[in-house]
């Protein structure tokens, strides 16, 4: 089923919950959840939802599904200022709310597999399960539920502790009924089951239409911009405090609460006290969450300065969970469904500093589990440094990616070295510029320089830069990281992808095939569609792309509806992916031509140097033109004409026909 008929079911079932919800005799209708999650979770109670919602009076259903081993118990309810419904009113209204809802199930279950990735839906025998699920880990108007557990208070009264609470602070007194997780809709069934259909329906336009990523010039810009504010607090110059802010951050994860010790008895967590302080959720899926703890007294100046940080981030830069799969000596295993991540511009700072330093600077997180029993999933993640000194070192790794890093001398750009020129470099030359090697510590812990690989296309690698990753047969080929500077004029203008091959020879074209190919193959189905990095959506949009930008293949099959599973969408990219190698290849391109350095050519035409064909020269000197304003060196300029037009000559030459015009 297509998305358009897809969204076409979801639209006529909105239709319908407004017009029930205006009817004049309609009276709004709550709807709670109560599911066993703990040991000796049983709802098989006579009155399950009285001691939770306060009352009786509550028409209750029990849903179970051997396939998916889901059990839990519905209840509808009115409130008390209601006063008294007839019978009869109430199961009729139940009935027009039950077929509505049947209708909303059999439309989630012709969902495509990547838009129920995507909402993480799980596999459950109705439209509850689902609208719970949507409730409890999206913040949208009119959809909202919170989780808790019922507990007893001076052994007389009962009462609700969210579940957040007892992970982080826990209860002194005892469940009421044990095992148990309750939660209630904030609001009535129709205007919940209306919200829940809109987020469904923007996950459905999300997924088919790519919106075009800000520039790498000035998305660079802006990241510049907030790293000279961030490095501004963290050296005191915000606030007025001598000797810079002592504002620290952790992040824990938290699982189940009937089996856990709360997070105050095994982390050190604290809350009150005279310090400012905040928690932020950072994702979270049913039990299992990531939070994290701002503490210092400049932490209102950290909130305002993320706050603009995580709206400036693009979407892509959203990263995946802190503590899945597991970093350090945990023992945790990866899940087999990722976290939601939380909405929020805070949020979003957060997981992208304790991501980015986990990923290149781990020796500036310290990891701890929990001690007693590691495999339980509680764990915590804290920055070394304070959390303004961790933006700069988190924005300075961002900038690097996108090809810029401020300098000082030696080269050195805020702990990058870089290596130029690369001696007996192996790999096979890019289209524009060279490779250079850098590190971003200045030694290892074993005290040996560690060298990484990177493309540059500036005369000098600070200017212009990206960190690069090998693929391909024996790892030869090298592939760019982050978003394509304007130089890549072999790539489309919006490149999705947050990988980018560095040529269009066959070589390079090999090297692209075995890293989407890795995604299809070997990476397993746990990870967002359009995951910039490892999405199969994204890589199969990014590689029909790149085929029609090389004229492999037409703009009917360019505009044509993505595949709608992972499945479909092996079946099509990895045969258009041969299909581009075979169409490089019949235009001139071998893959065996070796370059001096033991990699290989772009090539097999014999160079020529000289005077290029009248017919092109205009063309060839306006090309040569465009790459000296986006400063591109002299040095680099021939290589890149002759990739473009097969024709080879001395950067003397070029330079008389810009003099001659």
């Amino acid at each position: 089923m297509s998305d358009d008929d897809v969204r076409t079911r979801f639209e006529a079932c909105n239709r319908r919950l407004g017009e029930e919800r205006r009817r004049p005799e309609y009276i709004p209708l709550h709807a709670a959840i109560c599911r066993p999650e703990g040991p000796g979770g049983s709802i098989l109670h006579d009155d399950l939802f009285g001691a939770y919602l306060g009352t009786s009076d509550y028409t209750q259903q029990f849903v179970s599904s051997v396939a998916s081993s889901v059990t839990y118990a519905v209840a509808h309810y009115f409130l008390p200022d209601r006063g008294f419904v007839p019978s009869e009113h109430v199961n009729t209204l139940i009935q027009q709310v039950d077929g509505i809802a049947k209708e909303l199930h059999r439309a989630c279950a012709a969902l495509p597999e990547r838009i129920r990735l995507a909402l993480r839906l799980p596999e459950v025998p109705d439209w509850w399960g689902t609208l719970f699920h949507l409730a409890w880990h999206f913040d949208r108007p009119f959809l909202r539920a919170a989780r808790c557990r019922l507990m007893t208070q001076d052994d007389t009264h009962v009462v609700r502790v969210g579940e957040s609470i007892m992970q982080e602070i826990g209860h002194s007194g005892r469940d009421v009924m044990p095992g148990l997780i309750f939660s209630r809709l904030d609001d009535e069934v129709f205007s919940a089951s209306e919200a829940a259909v809109g987020l469904i329906l923007d996950a459905i336009d999300n997924g088919r239409s790519a919106v075009p990523p800000l520039s790498a010039e000035l998305l660079t810009r802006r990241l510049v911009q907030l790293k000279d504010q961030f490095q501004a607090a963290s050296l005191g110059k915000v606030g007025g405090r001598k000797g810079g802010p002592k504002t620290k951050a952790k992040a824990l994860r938290l699982s189940d609460s009937f089996t856990n010790p709360p997070a105050t008895s095994w982390a050190a967590l604290k809350y009150g006290g005279k310090v400012p302080q905040s928690t932020w959720p950072l994702n979270r899926l049913n039990a299992d969450q990531e939070i994290c703890q701002v503490v210092g007294p400049e932490n209102d100046a950290f909130i305002n300065l993320a706050t603009i940080g995580g709206n400036t981030l693009p979407a892509e830069s959203l990263s995946t969970p802190i503590f899945l799969p597991p970093v350090g000596r945990g023992t945790l295993k990866a899940s087999a469904a990722l976290p939601l991540n939380a909405s929020g511009p805070v949020p979003r700072w957060l997981r992208f500093v304790f991501t980015t330093l986990l990923r290149h600077r781990p020796e500036l997180v310290n990891i701890s589990w929990h001690k007693a029993n590691p495999a339980c999933g509680l764990g915590t993640a804290t920055l070394k440094p304070d959390v303004f000194a961790a933006s700069v070192i988190a924005l300075e790794i961002e900038l690097a990616s996108l090809g810029l890093a401020p300098t000082g001398a030696n080269g050195r750009a805020s702990g990058l070295i870089f290596d130029d020129p690369w001696d007996d470099c192996p790999h096979p030359p890019p289209a524009v510029g060279r490779y250079v090697r850098f590190q971003l510590d200045t030694t290892s812990a074993g005290g040996e320089q560690q060298w990484r690989p990177a493309w540059t296309w500036a005369e000098k690698p600070q200017d212009g830069w990206a960190e690069c990753g090998t693929c391909g047969d024996g790892s030869l080929v090298l592939v760019a990281t982050g978003s394509p500077p304007a130089v890549c004029d072999w790539l489309p203008r919006h490149w999705p992808a947050r990988f980018y091959p560095l040529g269009t020879s066959v070589v390079h074209c090999e090297g692209w095939r075995s890293l989407v190919k890795s995604v299809f193959i070997d990476t397993a189905d746990t990870i967002p569609p359009d995951d910039p990095r490892f999405g199969w959506q994204t890589l199969a949009r990014t590689t029909r792309e790149f085929a029609h930008h090389l004229g492999a293949v037409t703009l009917d099959r360019l505009t044509a509806p993505l595949p709608a599973t992972r499945p479909e969408a092996r079946r099509e990219v990895l045969p258009l992916l041969d299909g581009i190698i075979a169409y490089q290849s019949r235009a001139g391109t071998k893959p065996n031509d070796e370059h001096p350095q033991g990699g290989r050519l772009q090539s097999n035409t014999p160079p020529r140097t000289g005077r290029p064909p009248d017919a092109r020269k205009k063309e060839i000197t306006e090309f040569a033109r465009e790459l000296r304003t986006r400063k591109v060196p002299w040095k680099s300029i021939p290589d890149a004409v002759f990739n473009k037009y097969g024709v080879k000559y001395s950067s003397e030459t070029l330079r008389g026909y810009l003099k001659g015009g």
